[in-house]
């Protein structure tokens, strides 16, 4: 699970910085990010992320799914004078 938590955060974080990256690079003529600027903050963005989703993959536990059978239960009533309930429920048998 950590593989797929650390692909995850790159992905996330490595977007966030190329973002930053071309944020920075329109953002004024007087002093423009160049393109090494850009890689840069992708580069740590989607290090960082890894590094993040990674531990965060580490901690967290597997999740096991099993199919269960449920029961149907249908009822309808009248409560009081103008409404009609219909009441679906479903349980575990």
């Amino acid at each position: 699970m950590p593989g797929i938590r650390a692909l995850e955060g790159s992905i996330l974080f490595g977007g966030l910085g190329l973002a930053l990256g071309l944020g920075c690079a329109g953002a004024s003529e007087d002093d423009p990010c160049d393109t090494g600027d850009v890689v840069t903050v992708t580069a740590i963005g989607a290090a960082g992320g890894a590094a993040l989703g990674a531990v965060i993959g580490s901690f967290s536990h597997h999740e096991k799914w099993e199919a269960v059978k449920l029961g149907p239960h249908v009822s309808a009533g009248l409560r009081g004078r103008r409404s009609l309930v219909l009441t679906i429920e479903f349980w575990r048998d």
